[in-house]
């Protein structure tokens, strides 16, 4: 056991460098899957962005679509809104000219399918959810990996950044907590060009060389 290890109650072990305990992967987190866990959150951004590209994608080609069928994009709203009023008995539009009814009813007939975005999900309660869903699952998976890189950009860990219990190896470096309360990026105080080189080559090696003289040991 070192400095930074830590007894993870959830999966009762002792985690080396132990960062946190995630219920998604039911697993702690410490220096022997940190990489796993990172390349993860990477692969989750990523899976989630390519649902975004899809859709709009999709909407893209539906777009192209409404315009070869004689269906302006933008009044697409104004077709669907009005189509009901606009239909005779026979679910026909009525028109003086054969030419005007087959556009007429080549533009109603598809208009539904080729709904902008915003009108789509007025009408579709379940995709508007699942939609909302995966932003808030996007912006999530973003400011964890955001957390992470600067976590590993310093040598530090989310255990040892929100700890209820005093640390001495994070006071040694950081500081008691009553000093490290008025900023919420005390954690970066000490972050340099060359430090963060090292601790990113620490982190996915894996290695603790550098634990030692990051975090003081031998000082008071």
């Amino acid at each position: 056991m070192t400095m930074r290890s830590y007894y993870c109650k959830d999966i009762a072990r002792c985690i080396e460098r132990f960062d946190h305990y995630c219920p998604w992967v039911d697993n702690a987190i410490g220096i022997g899957n940190q990489r796993i866990f990172y390349i993860f959150l990477i692969n989750t951004t990523m899976l989630i962005c390519s649902f975004f590209m899809l859709l709009f994608a999709f909407f893209r080609a539906e777009k192209v679509r409404a315009v070869a069928a004689g269906a302006s994009w933008l009044d697409i709203e104004d077709i669907a809104v009005e189509e009901e009023g606009s239909m005779d008995g026979t679910g026909h539009h009525p028109s003086s000219s054969n030419s005007s009814t087959d556009s007429s009813n080549s533009s109603t007939s598809s208009s539904s399918h080729y709904l902008p975005i915003f009108l789509f999900l007025s009408k579709n309660i379940i995709a508007t959810f699942f939609l909302c869903l995966n932003f808030a699952a996007l912006a999530f998976c973003v400011l964890m990996l955001a957390r992470h890189g600067a976590f590993m950009a310093n040598n530090v860990t989310v255990f040892e950044t929100i700890s209820p219990k005093p640390l001495a190896h994070v006071n040694r470096r950081f500081g008691p907590a009553r000093n490290r309360m008025n900023s919420y990026f005390w954690m970066l105080r000490d972050c340099g060009v060359w430090k963060t080189v090292r601790s990113c080559y620490g982190y996915w090696r894996p290695s603790m060389y550098w634990d030692e003289q990051d975090f003081m040991v031998g000082k008071k």
